[in-house]
């Protein structure tokens, strides 16, 4: 590879990547906490007489937030290809910080779900802006990694809810878990200050001057720099991207089936984790398991998916990405089923880490290879218009955890074989992803970072 075809995360200095790393690991830990604070409210929601709305209602109100999500996903990945990504992330914080304040002060499930609705859309923006910054000024031969290494955040918020409701709830009761949910808010002026500006898109709007500038404060050599800033505006490498539209360059030049595929997996793998994640915990109390045992499994749950979200990372970059997801999603389906005969605590704890990594360390991972797969260009949109899609997953996963609690009396074994059902559907979809076709004189991870893409 020469610096010509090289991409800027190839060539800044390691401190640059770090700092891109922690400071958006930590606004998707924020949204992590944010997601998963519904899985450890609903509990005590539930007996709430102000949200006396049954099961298929507060699985409705768990949903209210992935709406929105699915509403800003696509629109913060589509803006973030024409504006600042460090600014919009800033705005995401604050959009559902505040909405955290919203619901911690609802007098009931018509003002709860609506903060809750508008939250979901700066959540929806977090993981495309945060994603495209990461693989940005990442190295080509570690981009997963790296991803998995921001992306792990997620997982960890989730888990600091499910640890933080433990002691909190039983004296302070479910709306201190939405008080503490706003402390994100006094980050959002330092990610603004502090993460980079985007090489790609000064170089790409004609700013060519700002471009080499930004390249050389983040670490690259100035001729480095001059280089690929002229490459990243090339007309033979951009405009037939961008002559097309943000969602009709997913479809155009051979890459129809890769992205429907991506989108019906990771609308399945979202499904998984926000179905699960919302209504484990309640399942398994209704079966015996204390409180306390209830919201520690969701903890093992959220941190096997952190941490598998950095070995699947590692895993993806050295196996292929197709191998590695199909068999997560197939072991996912395992350990679900596995739910209905676990015979101790133990066994159910550790069958809450294997479905933790089989569903959300994988879906992290798949959206990791989204980012890479498409050329560089249409990668802020590609992922948001993949997670956007997804959100329909993630909307109906809690929605189908209420009404199969419902209809079912909490027969696990029943809920549990739904669910293992779509974790089977999330494998075969995997399969029908194939290589990347990039653009003329664009370089994909697939084609300079691993062994294969498939």
């Amino acid at each position: 590879m020469n610096a010509v075809t090289g991409e800027i995360g190839d060539h800044v200095s390691p401190a640059t990547t770090r700092k891109v790393l922690l400071l958006c690991g930590l606004a998707i830990l924020a949204e992590g906490y944010d997601v998963g604070v519904m899985g450890a409210a609903i509990l005590s929601l539930s007996h709430d007489p102000a949200f006396a709305i049954g099961d298929v209602g507060l699985g409705f109100l768990a949903s209210c937030a992935l709406a929105g999500m699915m509403i800003g996903a696509p629109l913060m990945g589509s803006l973030g290809e024409r504006m600042e990504r460090r600014g919009l992330l800033a705005l995401c914080v604050v959009i559902f910080s505040v909405s955290m304040i919203g619901c911690a002060l609802s007098s009931g499930p018509e003002m709860f779900g609506l903060f809750r609705l508008l939250g979901g859309i700066g959540m929806g923006g977090v993981i495309p802006l945060s994603a495209s910054l990461t693989i940005e000024y990442s190295p080509l031969a570690n981009r997963a990694r790296n991803y998995g290494l921001m992306y792990s955040g997620y997982g960890l918020g989730i888990m600091m809810v499910a640890l933080v409701a433990i002691p909190v709830i039983p004296h302070w009761g479910w709306r201190s878990l939405f008080w503490l949910g706003a402390i994100p808010l006094v980050m959002a002026p330092f990610l603004w200050r502090a993460l980079p500006r985007s090489f790609e898109q000064l170089a790409r709007s004609g700013k060519r001057a700002e471009a080499v500038d930004a390249g050389v404060a983040f670490g690259a050599a100035p001729e480095t720099a001059e280089r690929l800033a002229d490459h990243a505006r090339a007309p033979s490498s951009t405009a037939p991207i961008q002559s097309r539209g943000g969602i009709a360059a997913l479809f155009a030049d051979g890459r129809a089936r890769a992205t429907i595929a991506f989108w019906v997996a990771i609308a399945i793998g979202l499904l998984l984790v926000y179905g699960l994640g919302n209504w484990l915990p309640r399942i398994m109390r209704d079966q015996g398991m204390a409180m306390g045992s209830s919201l520690g499994m969701l903890a093992t749950f959220s941190l096997a998916g952190a941490a598998g979200g950095i070995a699947g990372g590692w895993i993806a970059d050295r196996l292929g990405n197709r191998f590695t997801l199909s068999v997560s999603y197939a072991l996912a389906a395992f350990g679900i089923m596995a739910f209905g005969h676990a015979a101790s605590t133990a066994m159910t704890y550790m069958l809450a880490a294997l479905v933790g990594y089989g569903t959300v360390a994988t879906t992290l991972v798949l959206t990791a290879w989204i980012t890479a797969w498409y050329p560089a260009p249409m990668r802020t949109s590609a992922v948001g218009w993949a997670l956007g899609v997804g959100r329909i997953g993630a909307i109906a996963g809690p929605t189908i955890g209420g009404a199969l609690l419902a209809t079912t009396g909490g027969n696990i074994a029943e809920i549990t074989g739904a669910f293992a059902g779509f974790a089977v559907l999330a494998a075969l979809a995997v399969l029908f992803i194939g290589a990347p076709k990039p653009a003329a004189g664009t370089v994909t991870r697939s084609d300079a970072g691993q062994s294969s893409p498939s």
